[in-house]
């Protein structure tokens, strides 16, 4: 299979479709998928034939970010190769199914999917491990996490990133990371860390409520 550019080969497998934890039986990911399948119905998922993906994403470039502004100067982010508009799915967020007894609380690379199962890319994923937050880069997020049912696959639920906000060719790629994966830094930042995390949360709300509104993407 062939790798996107700029993938860390050797530190990380690349695949591009999920594998399950070793210690995660069929039994066991039989009924989490069925709660899996609950909570997308109850968010109101969509469901929509998603095309086939064995390879890299040409969507999307995994780029080094030379900007000595950007929090994650020196690593990697995800860029646009051409203009994604509102309301696209980029690809699927991959990496290793995982129940609740074996995940990694030190992983930065974990989604949370539904009640008792993950989704870490932290060991093998694809190119949407490299999306990173929108905090220090931008306003707000142009692009989410967000579950939706493909009828490909028999309506497997997948973990997809979204386009909510006009992306031009270049432009990188950032979403919400979330309260779970910033609790902890906002104990490591002391006393100023809580009112700039509610600016940023107003933000995301804000952008959220747009979306929500007549003619905006449907979540």
């Amino acid at each position: 299979m062939a790798l996107p550019k700029n993938f860390p080969c050797g530190s990380v497998v690349y695949t591009a479709v999920p594998t399950t934890h070793p210690a995660l039986t069929r039994a066991q990911l039989a009924a989490l998928q069925a709660v899996l399948s609950q909570t997308a119905a109850d968010n109101g998922a969509p469901t929509l034939h998603a095309p086939p993906l064995r390879g890299p994403c040409p969507l999307v470039a995994i780029t080094r970010i030379s900007d000595p502004r950007h929090p994650a100067c020196g690593q990697m982010g995800l860029c646009a190769t051409r203009n994604l508009a509102p309301g696209t799915l980029v690809m699927d967020y991959v990496g290793m199914l995982v129940g609740d007894a074996h995940a990694d609380p030190a992983s930065d690379y974990t989604l949370r999917l539904c009640p008792g199962l993950s989704m870490d890319a932290a060991a093998s994923g694809n190119e949407a491990r490299f999306v990173n937050d929108f905090r220090g880069v931008r306003h707000r997020p142009n692009c989410r996490f967000d579950l939706y049912a493909d009828k490909s696959s028999g309506n497997a639920v997948r973990m997809g990133v979204w386009v909510v906000e006009a992306v031009k060719k270049g432009e990188e790629l950032c979403v919400s990371y979330g309260k779970g994966f910033w609790s902890a830094r906002r104990q490591e930042g002391g006393a100023g860390a809580d009112s700039e995390w509610e600016v940023w949360e107003q933000r995301v709300a804000e952008a959220q409520q747009e979306q929500e509104q007549p003619g905006s993407v449907a979540g």
